[in-house]
């Protein structure tokens, strides 16, 4: 294999940390945890898988090939998840939603857990261009950077209707993706530590201005939907130090000894995310948060893990064409 090829195939096992860890903090807010202090800890996961795949694009394809991929690793899956879910929902828990309310979910529209399966192919779809424009701004891109936080702050205020914060969440995702980029061409730490302190200082501020006017901290929960500069300081602050420390999270996760276990989650985060709202759908309210966040992790887990060996295992017994072995896998196994 020439060397093109193996830095293609390699996986960096710290983004596969990194990812493990944003999908855990996914599955800590989902289960309604009563801490408080937890809630607002996690609150960075989806910037952080903004991120990752902002510093993992690498575009090797014709722009129509590789939309078609994203749209077989993304859409795809989410669409027969759907198919499998609400039959599901319908035997086991006898819930039957309206046309209405699956349309939104097929559609991605949702504002419930698919939401983020639109961030992630929006951002996909976008990705050439957002890495473009960032290697054309050069040394002007915090220039356009601020302007562009400006302007999702502005435009944030301007209307609380559903659709068109989907328009303004995308505008603040995609920042995330810009700023992802941008750190993955940086040389050194020292350029990184200096932006994770000015997140960590405007954070701060903020927290400091808010507390001063309603007399109680605010978390920047409140400051997501679509996301705002105060919740994006915080996220992009933590961001920043976990990548400055990624080498370090991956030897910590090798000396206790459950990097195999870390790395497939990471490496497999999408189905095991889309098993966990299954799982999370069906104990709605059985048990105390901590239960429900390890029956939740384990049984996502597991039949990501099932799904993956079965899958394949019948692709290598019963699928001779490499082209459609490959796509089953894209769509199946991630």
């Amino acid at each position: 294999m020439n060397e093109k090829g193996k830095a293609a195939r390699y996986r960096d096992p710290a983004i596969d940390v990194l990812r493990c860890l944003a999908l855990t903090c996914i599955v800590i807010a989902h289960v309604d945890t009563t801490s408080k202090l937890l809630f607002q800890l996690r609150n960075f996961d989806v910037p952080l898988m903004v991120f990752l795949s902002a510093v993992c694009f690498h575009p090797s394809a014709a722009y129509g090939a590789y939309v078609l991929k994203r749209l077989k690793r993304l859409v795809l899956p989410a669409w027969l998840f759907l198919m499998v879910y609400f039959p599901l929902m319908r035997v086991l828990a006898g819930w039957q939603p309206p046309a209405s309310e699956v349309f939104m979910y097929f559609s991605l529209l949702t504002n419930q857990y698919l939401w983020i399966v639109r961030v992630f192919f929006l951002m996909a779809v976008l990705a050439p261009l957002l890495s473009w424009a960032v290697g054309r701004s050069g040394r002007w891109f915090w220039c356009a950077f601020v302007v562009g936080l400006a302007l999702n702050e502005w435009l944030a205020l301007l209307s609380r209707d559903y659709c068109y914060q989907v328009v303004v969440m995308t505008l603040s995702y995609a920042l995330v993706f810009a700023y992802g980029v941008h750190v993955s061409r940086l040389r050194g730490a020292a350029a990184v530590s200096f932006w994770a302190a000015l997140w960590v200082l405007i954070y701060a501020v903020f927290a400091i201005w808010l507390y001063v006017h309603t007399g109680e901290y605010r978390p920047t929960q409140a400051f997501k939907y679509p996301p705002r500069l105060y919740y994006l300081s915080y996220a992009l602050g933590v961001v920043s130090v976990l990548w400055l420390c990624r080498s370090w999270l991956a030897r910590l996760v090798v000396s206790l000894r459950i990097a195999p276990l870390v790395c497939y989650v990471g490496s497999h985060t999408f189905w095991i995310y889309l098993w966990h709202v299954l799982v999370l759908s069906l104990m709605h309210g059985r048990a105390n948060a901590t239960v429900r966040f390890f029956v939740i992790y384990v049984v996502a887990i597991v039949l990501s893990y099932v799904q993956t060996r079965l899958v394949t295992l019948l692709c290598d017994r019963y699928v001779k064409s490499p082209s459609l072995r490959r796509d089953i896998l894209t769509v199946l196994v991630g």
